[in-house]
């Protein structure tokens, strides 16, 4: 058995959100982590013009009831002041908050969405590779060695309903299950998903600074969505000579008869047969016994 890494999916199709936008591979295809992992975003949230002028402004992340609650002991972080049940927090403006006007929601469809998987295995004890990144062509699952695969169906052999994946994302595992025989060079490859975590869901932020009249500003994307993590397991089977002969033997071994032949062999084989013979076969007397 060899593991190795699955290699890097990409897809070529556009996501549409649910007001119409269209979403190409360089605006939603990123990777905020390890290699071999690809994200799919289900649900963007976008605060575009934050500045950050020594201002203070409403904090999400830190409600509050009285200014009381917003003491942290430090007036340079944060002010004693609660509007709108916020802390007035030093931040980047306007914070970020799905339930404001200030901040846009999109929800991408992911229907279409579809992973194209190159992968490579070495069998180490072999000194064989097997490897699937020179194919020209798209194979769509559920064909016989396919390599693309709709997103939703990944989802799907998990035992989970896509649905349940797009406000808070998730993270998944994927293996692609290599069986080789490695006498003919022939393999047949399938993959298994599961879930990592799906209580938390998976999301990550990226920015885009500017300037706008001298001011420093930035738009931020906070992505929801599913993290796909790929690996490849390869299992596989040669012919070997002498293992067919030890297991042969073993078999004579159980059968009783491993004494028989090596007498045979002994008897009527070897060029020293005769004295074997002679000293297996004692002529005795009879009368000089009694």
């Amino acid at each position: 058995m060899s593991r190795q890494t699955f290699g890097c999916p990409w897809s070529s199709r556009p996501q549409l959100s649910h007001l119409g936008i269209s979403w190409d591979v360089y605006d939603r295809i990123t990777n905020p982590g390890e290699s071999n992992a690809v994200f799919i975003p289900t649900r963007i949230l976008i605060t575009r013009g934050q500045t950050q002028e020594d201002e203070y402004c409403e904090s999400p992340a830190h409600p509050c009831k009285e200014a009381h609650d917003c003491n942290v002991g430090d007036p340079q972080v944060q002010r004693m002041e609660c509007q709108n049940g916020f802390c007035m927090r030093r931040q980047w403006c306007p914070a970020e908050n799905e339930n404001w006007a200030t901040t846009e929601t999109h929800y991408l469809e992911f229907e279409k969405v579809e992973l194209w998987f190159k992968s490579y295995v070495h069998y180490h004890k072999f000194g064989l590779d097997v490897t699937t990144a020179d194919e020209k062509t798209s194979i769509p699952y559920p064909q016989r060695g396919a390599n693309t695969y709709r997103l939703q169906d990944l989802i799907r052999m998990t035992n989970y309903a896509p649905e349940e994946f797009v406000e808070l994302g998730a993270v998944m595992v994927l293996n692609g299950l290599f069986d080789c025989n490695l006498d003919t060079e022939l393999c047949e490859m399938k993959v298994e998903t599961a879930t990592v975590d799906t209580k938390t869901g998976f999301n990550h932020v990226y920015e885009n600074i500017y300037y706008e009249n001298g001011v420093r500003k930035r738009d931020v994307y906070r992505m929801y969505g599913i993290r796909v993590v790929t690996f490849a397991t390869g299992f596989g089977g040669k012919t070997k000579f002498s293992q067919i002969v030890l297991q042969l033997s073993s078999g004579i071994a159980l059968l009783g008869t491993a004494e028989l032949i090596a007498d045979f062999w002994l008897m009527n084989c070897v060029p020293e047969r005769k004295h074997y013979t002679d000293q297996k076969i004692k002529q005795m007397d009879a009368a000089s016994d009694a």
